[in-house]
């Protein structure tokens, strides 16, 4: 009969005391998402993550690897650093200590989380052929959403520590830290937005392009003006969640992510407006003939948006000093309040009667705010044509009275565009990020939200 040797038991007690660093255990680490169980390798105990290539050879046997190591890899892989992988150690070695010191976590624990909650769960592709290529949302698979999150903590870190008085170290910790709980600071967590957003966007813009029964080259030109740089301006991917919400679903704290984010971006140059529209006019052109449109009106068109996107931007970017909250966020929670659940179309409708005078079944405590005031001002100012007409002033002196309209600006209203915008709660942006599990719900998103966004210019205009 065979004998089956073991090991003594110092021995097996010695390897079970094994530490990273000699400090940090990893018998109590958790993987929160049960499909990444396999692929966050965290049960081999190792004093150092350098394995010296064993898992390099063979196709993915990288799974296999100690997560802190693929971590220490990816952070050598850039320009200069590359190869250098006792730095990296170090590196990582020092960013743990910083973890352990700001969280009183174990640093192991918070990688793995910040590794779950990075890692993208559907992304886009481009399939075609001999010169037809199209974009179409995919599955990812587990073994690539660690690849994917452990390349996008590296990347926010090094662009991060770049041009920074931080070391390196510090900024590893900071990402891991803010990608570990959702932050929208961190950098992935932002990054793994923009990728789950194209992909809902092309899901859904497809549904409600094909029900409306929009040309191929409309449904083609609206799902790549959406995912298109010179839409960015616009946050055109943070209004997935505003237009996919269920009509009982409160709609504040959408719009208020998606304006935290528009106004935070740089402001859409000319050349970029004009690029939208005349991509939506020229490859919808078939598709708004009947409406009476025709490529002769797209100059008026372009007019307009250009005219109009500054002030209506600086209107929606308003914010109340007191409490940081974009002023739009503070009148739709006052009109939900006294209404109920707001509708898109109410939104879109109500909010620019209110800097006119047209809302008249509204209480006064609310178009009568100083946000109201403060965006007449702006408006008075940028397009006085509208703001002076009679019917206007008259409305509003009848409603607030004459000092409503002495251009004074209220101490506790200012501009929230750039670094000074209102960020969104990291509750919601995560709530907005998972906006994709529904694909039927996300029919629409791009024309809808392209739509919505340009009914308030030519409200003003």
């Amino acid at each position: 009969m065979a004998t089956v040797s073991t090991l003594p038991f110092a021995v097996s007690s010695l390897h079970s005391e094994i530490k990273l660093f000699g400090k940090w255990e990893t018998q109590d680490v958790e993987v929160k998402d049960i499909s990444l169980t396999d692929y966050i390798q965290i049960r081999h105990a190792v004093y150092l993550p350098h394995t010296a290539g064993r898992y390099a050879k063979k196709q993915f046997k990288k799974a296999q690897m100690p997560v802190v190591e693929r971590l220490v890899d990816s952070l050598m892989m850039k320009g200069r650093n590359n190869g250098k992988k006792l730095m990296a150690v170090r590196i990582v070695a020092h960013a743990f200590e910083i973890i352990h010191l700001l969280t009183d976590q174990n640093p192991i624990q918070v990688l793995v989380d910040a590794i779950v909650n990075t890692g993208p769960r559907e992304d886009s592709t481009r399939i075609g052929s001999q010169g037809t290529v199209r974009r179409q949302a995919v599955d990812v698979s587990p073994l690539r959403r660690v690849n994917q999150a452990v390349a996008l903590l590296t990347i926010g870190t090094r662009e991060s520590a770049f041009r920074n008085v931080k070391s390196i170290a510090e900024c590893l910790a900071e990402e891991l830290i803010n990608a570990a709980k959702g932050s929208s600071n961190s950098y992935a967590i932002k990054s793994r937005f923009a990728i789950v957003s194209s992909a809902a966007i092309l899901l859904g813009s497809v549904g409600l392009a094909q029900a409306l029964s929009l040309s191929q080259g409309c449904q083609s030109t609206l799902v790549n003006l959406a995912l298109s740089s010179e839409a960015s301006c616009l946050n055109v991917a943070g209004l997935a969640p505003l237009v996919t919400a269920s009509s009982n679903t409160s709609l504040v704290g959408p719009v208020n992510n998606w304006l935290a984010g528009a106004c935070a971006q740089d402001l859409c140059s000319n050349q970029s407006l004009s690029d939208i529209v005349t991509n939506i006019t020229s490859g919808c052109s078939s598709d708004l003939s009947p409406l009476g449109f025709s490529n002769s009106s797209t100059p008026d068109v372009i007019s307009v948006v250009q005219q109009g996107y500054p002030t209506v931007r600086e209107i929606a970017c308003l914010k109340e000093t007191s409490n940081n909250t974009l002023c739009v966020t503070d009148l739709l929670t006052d009109l939900q309040n006294e209404d109920g659940t707001l509708s898109l179309n109410t939104i879109f409708a109500t909010l620019p009667q209110l800097v006119v005078g047209g809302a008249s079944d509204v209480p006064s405590y609310i178009k009568c705010s100083d946000c109201v005031k403060q965006a007449y001002n702006v408006l008075k100012t940028n397009d006085p044509s509208i703001a002076s007409q009679s019917n206007v002033t008259s409305a509003l002196t009848s409603q607030c009275g004459a000092s409503f309209l002495d251009g004074t600006t209220p101490s506790d209203v200012a501009e929230g565009t750039g670094a000074a915008a209102p960020t969104a709660s990291s509750a919601s942006a995560a709530s907005s990020a998972g906006v994709f599990v529904s694909r039927e719900a996300l029919a629409g998103v791009a024309l809808s939200s392209l739509a919505a966004v340009f009914s308030v210019f030519f409200t003003l205009a």
